[in-house]
């Protein structure tokens, strides 16, 4: 084991890591896709009310209120939808009309959102886990229900 810190390794790639696929997918990416449903869900899910008030106090300090949000949206949108491709028309037309807030970000800005996303949300968890384990002072929530897989019957156990 070497003392040196990795930002002085030799060895090691400078600047962003490619992947070798064809069709440039990162190693991150083929992870990620690799999740299976409820591997996503665990690990997307919050487990503390606690931690769901952060989120929604953080969400609404950056895009504003969400529940006055979500109202505008379907007063935009309406209850009636019968299709996605309906809704997205829906939705297309609520934004050109500005029926509703929208914000616009270039694609870079929208990896920094995504991944200041993952790093809020990796400090999370970690702090729930460690205030969960060293106090036992958090709320938990219920884990969340997953549909049936095809092809399995939750009932026989199958």
């Amino acid at each position: 084991s070497s003392s040196r810190p990795p930002s002085a390794d030799p060895d090691r790639p400078r600047g962003p890591v490619r992947s070798s696929s064809s069709r440039g997918r990162s190693a991150l990416r083929k992870y990620i896709e690799g999740f299976d449903q409820a591997a996503m869900i665990d690990t997307a899910r919050v487990v503390s009310a606690e931690g769901a008030a952060l989120v929604e106090r953080q969400t609404s300090g950056l895009f504003g209120d969400i529940k006055a949000l979500t109202k505008q949206m379907q007063e935009a949108v309406g209850q009636d939808v019968s299709s996605a491709e309906e809704l997205y028309a829906r939705i297309q037309r609520a934004v050109q009309n500005s029926s509703i807030e929208t914000v616009t970000m270039t694609i870079a800005t929208q990896r920094r959102c995504v991944l200041e996303a993952v790093a809020f949300g990796t400090f999370l968890r970690d702090v729930e886990t460690g205030v969960s384990t060293d106090y036992g002072l958090l709320t938990p929530l219920p884990p969340p229900k997953l549909p049936p897989a095809a092809g399995r019957d939750d009932r026989m156990g199958v």
